[in-house]
């Protein structure tokens, strides 16, 4: 039951986080802090929420982060499911997550370059690949994903993109959901919820054409970092299979490793975002849009010397 557990568990997180990379020489750490509290401001205009949303997500470019992770849903053995993990995320659409437990130190690893993702489960021994922009269904709970929607939980730069936005007003918060308008159908796309009281996004949904909420990412507890500002806490939550991840990010003050958190990190390229071949032999590449056929990972980068050849 545990193994399929892990299964399942792996082809759910599959087209979403992704998992640790080791980085080169530490350096001193960057400027960090708590979000400061502020007063509850006026409520901003259509334009002005859009402008804010998009400003603030080009301040943050990258970020990893060593965290702690529960997993909870009707099929989740032991649930909530509780795990060690080291997420990083690149925009645009880049991202990696490494869980593990103490008696198990990999039970999943995860990897999207924002075209093709890639899900190890050792337990499996078996390596899952695909394209991104293609709904994925999880055996045994008929949970469909896009892992397309991990990464824009993250990356709001197509937030507004070709939708039609209606704002509502609220004495805490403003909501925008975005339309699909044709001559015949009026459709739901996607909702955010913005914060009055420091401008960031708090909640944001997707939804199927049919009007069910696919996706939705809770955000909370902010803190300022290199420029940025960034969530300490991120909620996951499928509710149609009732599946939930919760990623707890350490605390940048009393962290002891200054790597455990950092923002806009130079060292994260989109070259990292490939899954690196395991060491054991015995593992199988299955390629899910191409079922049948033999599948292998591409081929490691080989460093590059000092003169970049």
């Amino acid at each position: 039951m545990f193994r399929r557990a892990l299964s399942e568990l792996g082809m759910a997180l599959a087209p979403m986080l992704l998992l640790a990379l080791g980085t080169g020489c530490t350096s001193a750490p960057p400027p960090r802090g708590e979000l400061p509290p502020t007063t509850i401001g006026p409520p901003m205009t259509l334009e002005q929420l859009k402008e804010t949303v998009l400003a603030n997500n080009r301040k943050v470019l990258s970020f990893q982060a060593r965290c702690e992770i529960s997993i909870s849903g009707p099929n989740i053995q032991g649930s909530p499911l509780r795990c060690n993990g080291y997420i990083v995320m690149l925009k645009p659409k880049h991202f990696k997550i490494h869980i593990s437990k103490t008696l198990a130190p990999t039970l999943l690893e995860a990897v999207s370059d924002g075209d093709t993702f890639w899900v190890y489960v050792p337990d499996e021994k078996t390596i899952w690949t695909g394209r991104c922009d293609r709904p994925r269904t999880v055996e045994a709970t008929g949970m469909v994903i896009y892992p397309d929607d991990i990464a824009n939980m993250f990356d709001l730069s197509d937030a507004f993109y070709g939708k039609v936005p209606v704002m509502e007003i609220h004495p805490n918060h403003q909501t925008v959901t975005m339309l699909d308008v044709t001559a015949d159908t009026v459709r739901m796309r996607s909702r955010m919820t913005v914060l009055r009281v420091n401008q960031q996004v708090s909640m944001y949904q997707m939804f199927d054409p049919d009007g069910q909420m696919r996706i939705q990412g809770i955000f909370r507890d902010w803190i300022k970092i290199s420029g940025g500002v960034v969530p300490r806490t991120i909620l996951l939550n499928w509710p149609q299979s009732d599946i939930t991840i919760t990623l707890a990010l350490p605390d940048p003050v009393e962290t002891r490793n200054p790597r455990d958190l950092t923002v806009n990190d130079p060292t994260i390229v989109p070259s990292l975002f490939k899954l690196a071949p395991p060491k054991r032999k015995d593992v199988q590449v299955r390629d899910l849009d191409r079922p049948g056929e033999p599948a292998q990972l591409p081929e490691a980068e080989k460093p590059k010397d000092k003169k970049g050849r």
